[in-house]
């Protein structure tokens, strides 16, 4: 009867080995998920980089003469000032899509079914918040890039 108990525990603990990716494949796996389903739904994404980017050219008509009273910035650009202000609000802005994404998740039920997997739990973090940041990568390269165009 041991032995019998000993050959099952060991036959599980291979099924779970052979079938389960690595840590770094399941985080892949969750962002790539997490990027398709940022990418079928653009009109969310392109809010907050259409808002960052009014409030970037605004800032710059309105407030890039008074750069010069600034101490420190007298001479340089005043966007270069103001970009990470608005490369900050754009992730701030985005990090709700991520929110929405999860909540969308939980409801349908979605959340519930990849717990179940064996999927880690730090890859179920790690693959919308990397995700995110790679939106917001190329959020912050378009700002970055508007901002050369001046």
């Amino acid at each position: 009867m041991a032995t019998q108990a000993t050959s099952i525990r060991s036959v599980t603990a291979k099924r779970q080995t052979i079938g389960r990716a690595g840590l770094g494949v399941q985080i892949a796996l969750v962002t790539w998920r997490n990027l398709i389903t940022i990418f079928r739904t653009p009109a969310a994404l392109i809010p907050p980089l259409a808002i960052s980017i009014f409030f970037l050219i605004i800032y710059e008509s309105t407030l890039g003469g008074a750069a010069g009273f600034i101490p420190g910035l007298a001479g340089n650009s005043y966007l270069a000032f103001i970009l990470p202000l608005s490369i900050v609000s754009s992730s701030l802005s985005g990090a709700g899509i991520a929110a929405q994404n999860l909540v969308r998740d939980i409801e349908t039920g979605y959340f519930d079914k990849l717990l179940l997997t064996p999927v880690s739990r730090a890859a179920l973090l790690l693959g919308p918040i990397i995700a995110l940041s790679f939106t917001h990568n190329l959020d912050g390269g378009s700002q970055r890039g508007r901002s050369r165009v001046r």
